[in-house]
């Protein structure tokens, strides 16, 4: 069995990362690959339960103690205690732990750096923090991966490296018709209002924000529609209060962070993202899997197209072209080809754990 140490910050479901890692666990455990997970915390309702059933084990550090001191130690300390000698260390960036892979790799264990965003932060103060800590990568890795040519670009500055596609169940994801009207029903939603969505944090690299503006510039133009927002985060209270403001209670849905989001996409008509930076977004791969016609900001990677997807800017005078795409995608209906479609783009589950149990048996011939 391959024993491969993780290290992607958080267990949290409603980070991408843990979402990619965790479709590739659940089926590549099958082929003796074991997954175990170093992180700089664990909370209520995260991947833990579903990670010790799977076999893996978890270290953490103490609730806000991702020092430099702490980080450094607790890695010298699970590769000294582990029963087994990890094979491979698989950090994804950019976290805490990138300060630490100098460790395995002076003990010769492999280290595999992977870059999942277009942007080191949303903001420049630390997006240059990130960009120093990130600098022990190019002296401490044997190989480079990312999610998407932009990431490994923006990352790893020119050097050469691997593109593993993120991969999805595609079962999880099907369109469902019973499902769409079950869901529309425990909604409050009309059989025929438009409904836009969005999965994700709500944070502001997701920028839910500018969907309330894209919902205005619809209702003021006679488009009733509603918009429903799955996932939680940081700024949730603060769309609230944009949403109360607004007066737009009556169509606006927070559906809050769900285990079952394709039940969810089952119930939109067209799916939003207007991310002010993104790797590639699972949630992009995930509603496309459903059907769903979807639009995403220009700052998205282009590898997230599985079938006619829009890329539209950001700038307030494109509202507009975003109403008009959701329209015509609105008018044009689900894609009926769509489990070809990711396949065809090697996005499916079993391509990626494919990818990925090839990456680490390379690594270690």
């Amino acid at each position: 069995m391959l024993h491969i140490l993780q290290l992607p910050g958080t267990l949290s479901r409603s980070n991408g990362r843990m979402t990619v890692i965790m479709n590739i666990y659940r089926e590549i455990i099958k082929k003796d690959i074991q997954f175990d997970f170093l992180v700089t915390e664990v909370a209520e309702n995260d991947y833990s339960e579903e990670i010790r059933k799977l076999g893996g084990k978890i270290f953490s550090l103490p609730s806000g103690k991702d020092t430099l001191f702490t980080v450094r130690r607790k890695m010298r300390e699970v590769l000294s205690n582990s029963s087994y000698r990890y094979d491979v260390i698989h950090y994804h960036a950019i976290s805490s732990w990138g300060i630490a892979i100098d460790i395995p790799y002076r003990k010769k264990i492999k280290v595999i750096t992977h870059s999942h965003a277009t942007k080191l932060s949303d903001t420049l103060l630390k997006s240059l923090r990130n960009r120093l800590f990130s600098l022990n990568i190019f002296f401490n890795s044997n190989q480079f991966v990312a999610c998407s040519p932009e990431a490994g670009d923006k990352l790893f500055m020119g050097r050469s490296f691997t593109y593993l596609p993120n991969a999805i169940n595609i079962e999880n994801f099907l369109f469902d018709e019973e499902k769409r009207k079950t869901y529309r029903k425990m909604l409050s939603i009309k059989s025929n209002q438009l409904v836009i969505g969005n999965v994700g944090r709500i944070a502001k690299q997701k920028n839910q924000l500018f969907l309330l503006k894209i919902l205005v510039y619809l209702l003021e133009r006679g488009i009733d529609t509603k918009l429903v927002i799955v996932g939680d985060g940081n700024l949730k209270t603060n769309l609230q209060h944009e949403i109360n403001s607004a007066q737009l209670q009556n169509n606006v849905v927070l559906a809050g962070a769900v285990k079952n989001p394709g039940d969810y996409y089952s119930a939109m008509d067209v799916f939003l993202l207007p991310s002010l930076f993104e790797g590639l977004p699972m949630v992009g791969v995930e509603a496309q899997a459903n059907g769903l016609p979807s639009i995403f900001s220009s700052q998205t990677s282009q590898c997230v197209n599985m079938f006619n997807a829009s890329f539209v800017d950001l700038k307030e005078k494109n509202v507009r072209q975003w109403f008009e795409a959701i329209l015509s995608h609105w008018e044009g209906g689900r894609d009926e080809s769509a489990i070809k479609h990711i396949k065809k783009q090697k996005f499916d589950i079993y391509s990626g754990v494919s990818e990925w149990t090839r990456l680490y048996e390379i690594l270690i011939q």
